[in-house]
């Protein structure tokens, strides 16, 4: 019986941790969240843009400005066409992970 309230008493807490970590992380993600909102006011309110990250700058280079050697390439399909955007959106996608 003692070893079995041992081990509950480990779970219990392992559990209070745990859950003081999320706490720590949501508090953290809604500060965030405001100052987000609060630039994003100030920014509009003194009619600025938004600044440039470098994952947007990725992506006006790679989707937006085609380059020489794809226009004078033969048309390529749909199916083509649409497989090279996707990579190019998960690139962007996933540097944008890294860069939060």
């Amino acid at each position: 019986m003692v070893d079995l309230f041992k081990s509950h008493e480990e779970q219990r807490v392992k559990l209070r941790v745990q859950h003081a970590i999320e706490r720590e992380k949501l508090i953290i993600s809604c500060e965030q969240q405001k100052m987000r909102v609060h630039s994003r006011a100030a920014r509009t309110i003194h009619n600025q843009q938004i600044p440039f990250s470098a994952c947007s700058m990725l992506m006006n280079n790679e989707v937006y400005n085609v380059p020489r050697q794809a226009m004078d390439e033969p048309r390529k399909t749909f199916h083509q066409r649409s497989i090279q955007c996707a990579n190019v959106y998960s690139l962007v996608a996933g540097c944008e992970r890294y860069v939060r």
